[in-house]
């Protein structure tokens, strides 16, 4: 039986799900944040039988970039996923919206994602978690200490920096 999102998309990940139990998603974002968050995947995934998968988000402006730091980044995931029990697959994806993300799979998916959380004004991650439990995902947000992260979007406008001055 081959797993289906409604969309037309299928994914081998979701199809074996029903053997093995649910499958824990984890959203990368920051090596830190998705360290923390993949822990907690790791624990879940143990007591339900399941699995986690790791999805490594890129925008559509970024795809087939050959940005070192982005593939450093992915090197780092794979070997966090070798590490975990029960042991993660890694995916990458083209996503610039929440409801790109939560195609990947089935809902009520079961979702971590990692990452510094504000009093005031939410971070980028803190409003994906809260549109993608809109959608129906069962979001858990694991907080990060600020000393620690590194916004997704500081990260991209200080390479886009650095970039730029080795240009000039």
């Amino acid at each position: 039986m081959q797993g289906s999102n409604g969309l037309g998309h299928h994914s081998p990940l979701i199809s074996q799900a029903d053997a093995l139990g649910p499958t824990v998603h984890v959203i990368g974002t920051t090596i830190e944040a998705t360290r923390e968050a993949l822990a907690a995947a790791g624990a879940l995934a143990r007591g339900l039988s399941g699995r986690v998968a790791i999805f490594v988000c890129k925008r559509s402006s970024d795809y087939g970039s050959a940005d070192e730091e982005h593939k450093r980044a992915e090197r780092e995931l794979k070997r966090l996923a070798e590490s975990c029990v029960p042991s993660a697959s890694v995916l990458s994806c083209v996503c610039d919206r929440p409801i790109d993300v939560a195609q990947m799979f089935l809902p009520p998916a079961v979702v971590d994602i990692g990452g510094a959380a504000r009093r005031w004004w939410p971070t980028t991650e803190e409003r994906l978690a809260r549109a993608l439990a809109k959608l129906g995902c069962h979001v858990t947000f694991v907080h990060v200490p600020a000393v620690a992260f590194v916004s997704p979007l500081v990260a991209a406008a200080r390479s886009h920096v650095l970039q730029g001055s080795k240009e000039a």
